[in-house]
């Protein structure tokens, strides 16, 4: 199972997006988060 950190990274990128605050590090993050094999954390669980 993924770290909580990582479970996080898309609620914050959604609350930045809404608050008009950059989200490129936190679409970046999930990228990397998803392994090579396309599943982010939310989806493995």
């Amino acid at each position: 199972m993924a770290h909580p950190p990582h479970l996080l990274t898309g609620e914050r990128g959604h609350y930045k997006l809404a608050a008009g605050r950059p989200v490129a590090p936190f679409i970046h993050a999930l990228e990397h988060f998803a392994h090579g094999i396309g599943l982010l954390s939310e989806q493995v669980w």
